[in-house]
């Protein structure tokens, strides 16, 4: 992730740095956890950054300047990479979980219980929040409050992201290909 000039990067062993685009010096480094397998979301009206970690299994608010923990929020194993929207981060966990974390009140401000392991980061137009999981489903979830619009098939199990373009919603799932669904209906 790239803002105002400086590159956020971690890697699978929950270190992440900020490095300076223009000169490449590190101008913080912070470990964030033991495995991570998700880039870190940023707010920058807030100034912060959200990583996922798959362990210890936590959500970590992160000063964009200093580098330094600000609070953690705890999840369980988590893999994909947080959506920020107006001080709300969106992401699933491999608990089939969805969250939608208050950055400001620092809990969540609905669980969606899904109840299959999501491993992609989830899409948000609108008001819909589209996310897919193992057991091959895709839902759109209503992301003020977290209730099911629909769900769908895509298949097989979900693995990735899924992307949204042209009303409609592309899931990849990893025996059936790429399925494409309606993001009105399903």
């Amino acid at each position: 992730m790239v803002w105002n000039g400086v590159a956020y990067v971690n890697n699978i062993y929950g270190r992440l740095r900020a490095l300076s685009v223009r000169t490449g010096k590190v101008l913080w480094r912070q470990r964030v956890g033991r495995r991570m397998a998700s880039s870190p979301g940023i707010d920058p009206k807030r100034d912060i950054l959200v990583t996922t970690s798959m362990s210890p299994g936590d959500v970590k608010v992160i000063s964009m300047k200093t580098g330094r923990v600000k609070w953690r929020f705890r999840t369980g194993l988590t893999e994909p990479s947080p959506l920020i929207r107006n001080g709300v981060a969106y992401f699933g966990a491999t608990n089939g979980n969805v969250y939608a974390l208050d950055l400001d009140r620092r809990r969540p401000r609905w669980v969606f219980h899904g109840g299959a392991k999501i491993t992609g980061s989830p899409a948000l137009v609108g008001n819909r929040l589209f996310v897919g999981d193992y057991a091959g489903r895709v839902f759109a979830l209503d992301a003020r409050n977290g209730h099911v619009i629909w769900r769908g098939s895509a298949g097989s199990r979900v693995y990735g992201t899924v992307a949204v373009a042209g009303g409609r919603v592309f899931a990849p799932s990893v025996f059936s290909g790429l399925s494409a669904l309606s993001a009105r209906s399903g």
